[in-house]
């Protein structure tokens, strides 16, 4: 029988290949649907990181768990300024948030 903590690991591991995944196609892809799909769904698993790093971390760790869930938001301000800025300079900046806030918020989760 799986407890909750096997069910977070097991769903770490598919979030890690589901990001890395992204991260190349964000990154590597020429189609800007294709970017725009990963990004979004890129931004969908920093906030499912960061729900996981707030389930893992014991509760007596406020300064992890707020840096956890700091870190997902830097992903809701990634999808904010893909939103409301236009320019590609913005879009790139949009870009580097997101990935900063799944790989550091992959590398936090790791940590515990």
């Amino acid at each position: 029988m799986l407890d909750s903590l096997d069910w977070l690991v097991i769903v770490f591991m598919a979030t890690s290949a589901a990001a890395l995944l992204g991260l190349c196609l964000m990154f590597l892809m020429k189609n800007e649907t294709v970017k725009k799909i990963s990004l979004y769904s890129l931004a969908a698993i920093g906030v499912i990181v960061s729900w996981m790093n707030a389930q893992m971390t014991p509760i007596s760790y406020m300064e992890e768990t707020i840096l956890g869930w700091g870190l997902g938001a830097l992903s809701i301000a990634g999808v904010l300024l893909t939103i409301f800025g236009k320019s590609e300079k913005k879009m790139k900046i949009a870009r580097i948030l997101i990935a900063a806030s799944v790989i550091l918020g992959m590398v936090n989760a790791f940590m515990y």
